[in-house]
């Protein structure tokens, strides 16, 4: 398998909870993880689903070259 061009995730929640925000982590060999960061330079906090059936979609601000990717959630609702 080989780098891949991500360009954003899509969401949705499920029977026993949601993801309310999370940030990415992306690797190109599973060993070495980067954060994706915002304009300042911290972890950009992606808002996340409100319930469990509407999708959400979040783009990154540029393509992030990788071939792991990681969603970290920070804050959700149930399980």
């Amino acid at each position: 398998m080989e780098n891949r061009n991500l360009t954003g995730v899509v969401t949705k929640g499920g029977d026993y909870g949601w993801v309310k925000s999370y940030s990415i982590l992306f690797s190109k060999d599973n060993v070495i993880w980067n954060k994706l960061l915002d304009q300042n330079g911290q972890p950009k906090v992606f808002l996340a689903n409100i319930d469990s059936d509407t999708i959400k979609k979040n783009y990154f601000p540029t393509p992030i070259n990788a071939r792991y990717m990681k969603i970290q959630p920070l804050k959700w609702h149930g399980a």
